[in-house]
């Protein structure tokens, strides 16, 4: 396959253009390839969905977690997908297409806010309301569910069912495998319990709690907290007084100055064996670094 780098300003008139969401490592790396902001990369042939041709991305900027899940220092992007691009029916919505273009890196707070209107595009008819102390609720299999308004629920059980809210201490809350939460709102929580089911949330004092193995919970606002309990399931806050709380095993948490975090060390089967939780600043505690705990209870920073 030949990768060719060029500006995004040569890049040539585009067949098929979707805006979309891409992980990376720290170096802004995806599995051994490197990339540039501002420039387009194609190959030669049709993409491969979870093959090796073709750039892949996510529709639904909280898939891409999945993969590149908010730890390891991993950082995140808006892409131009182009050409032939290749989907999958009853998956997430991760796709493959023959050009990418990097466009600009996005923070925690930018792929929720993003998250939130991308749901709520998908939820035309699916139990959308924008009205104050107005419910969402579906159970459809890939049923969005999303609100606007002050104090208004959305709640989804379906596989892969969206819920997004808004509102002021709007809740959201899915139980579906891959289904994501997110919340905009002061006081708005978000939870899931499907396994790779993200919840996210922005505003002040709203939580972010999964359940699920490799469900992420990452909170921005100030006394929003994080916690999950899946296995490799990490916690991040960036929020001053918040808690980040990894409970299972080999999950991760950090948190930013102010905050605090909590990880335990189980063995290979989940029994607890340690506990260790400290505010960031005391015990050697860094803030906006990443922590696992060791089976002998010692905190370590955790690399890529």
């Amino acid at each position: 396959m030949a990768r060719k780098p060029k500006t995004a300003a040569d890049a040539p008139q585009q067949e098929v253009a979707v805006v979309a969401y891409k992980g990376f490592d720290k170096s802004l790396s995806c599995r051994g390839f490197q990339y540039e902001f501002g420039k387009t990369y194609e190959h030669d042939g049709p993409p491969v969905r979870c093959g090796a041709p073709g750039f892949h991305s996510c529709e639904n900027p909280l898939d891409i977690w999945s993969y590149y899940p908010p730890a390891n220092g991993n950082r995140f992007a808006s892409v131009e997908a182009a050409g032939n691009i290749d989907r999958a029916e009853g998956e997430d919505t991760k796709i493959a297409s023959a050009k990418i273009t990097i466009t600009a890196e996005l923070h925690i707070s930018d792929l929720i806010t993003r998250a939130v209107k991308w749901i709520a595009s998908k939820a035309s008819g699916d139990a959308i309301t924008t009205g104050n102390w107005a419910n969402a609720a579906t159970t459809g299999n890939g049923a969005n569910a999303a609100t606007t308004g002050e104090r208004a629920n959305a709640a989804t059980t379906g596989y892969r069912a969206n819920a997004a809210t808004t509102g002021y201490g709007a809740n959201a809350a899915t139980t579906g495998y891959g289904a994501n939460a997110a919340t905009t709102g002061n006081w708005a929580n978000a939870a899931t319990t499907g396994n790779w089911a993200n919840a996210a949330t922005t505003g002040e004092r709203a939580n972010a709690a999964t359940t699920g193995y490799g469900a992420n919970a990452a909170t921005t606002g100030y006394g929003a907290n994080a916690a999950t309990t899946g296995e490799r399931a990490n916690a991040a806050t960036t929020g001053k007084d918040a808690i980040a709380a990894a409970l299972g095993l080999n999950a991760t948490a950090k948190a930013s100055v102010g905050g605090a975090i909590v990880i335990v060390a189980r063995d290979d089967r989940g029994a607890l064996l340690h506990i260790f939780a400290s505010k960031v600043g005391e015990n050697g505690i860094e803030p906006d670094v990443e922590y696992r705990l060791s089976t002998a209870g010692l905190p370590e920073k955790v690399e890529n």
